[in-house]
């Protein structure tokens, strides 16, 4: 009987580990440098997550991904949107609200950086958000291009509205990657 308990306790517990394991949630990122493998090819690269001190009240938070090459040397894959290397996230000035933001995950072995943008024209308003997934994809191929660009693979908008793009990113945990 203790065996039998025993057995089925195990597989429990093994069945908890095996569900945890494939939960979908954004990486926990530290100021500064954060070290992993993002493009899966056995070696550690370095993402940056920093503030963009720009002397006003609000300094923009932002993160930049170094990727070692081979043959030595870094490759940064450009930001999502707009020109540069880093990809900003945008406070509504004299409050605390996100209108942009962005998330590091590592889902079924893979990494992946999914942005939010608040929706519509008042940025006061609670308002829907377009969830956009990118998959970070080698571009050897394409002679005068960075070695690795996100790519982006889907996006969705939110069931819900928000005043602060943050809090939907509840929804990209369990949507963004059922697509």
């Amino acid at each position: 009987m203790v065996r039998y308990f025993s057995t089925i306790s195990v597989l429990i517990l093994f069945l908890l580990v095996s569900l945890r394991a494939n939960a979908i949630e954004p990486l926990l990122l530290n100021s500064g440098q954060n070290l992993m493998d993002i493009n899966a090819d056995g070696t550690v690269d370095s993402v940056f997550l920093a503030q963009d001190d720009n002397n006003t009240s609000h300094p923009n938070p932002g993160i930049i991904f170094f990727i070692l090459k081979p043959e030595g040397g870094y490759s940064m894959p450009p930001a999502v949107k707009g020109g540069g290397f880093t990809n900003f996230k945008l406070l509504l000035a004299v409050t605390n609200e996100l209108l942009i933001d962005f998330r590091l995950y590592h889902y079924l072995d893979q990494f992946y950086f999914v942005t939010a943008e608040k929706k519509g024209s008042d940025p006061y308003a609670s308002a829907l958000v377009l969830l956009t997934l990118y998959q970070l994809e080698k571009m050897d191929d394409h002679p005068g291009a960075s070695l690795y660009s996100w790519q982006p693979r889907s996006n969705m908008t939110t069931i819900n509205t928000y005043h602060s793009v943050g809090s939907a990113f509840n929804e990209c945990n369990q949507r963004c990657f059922s697509q």
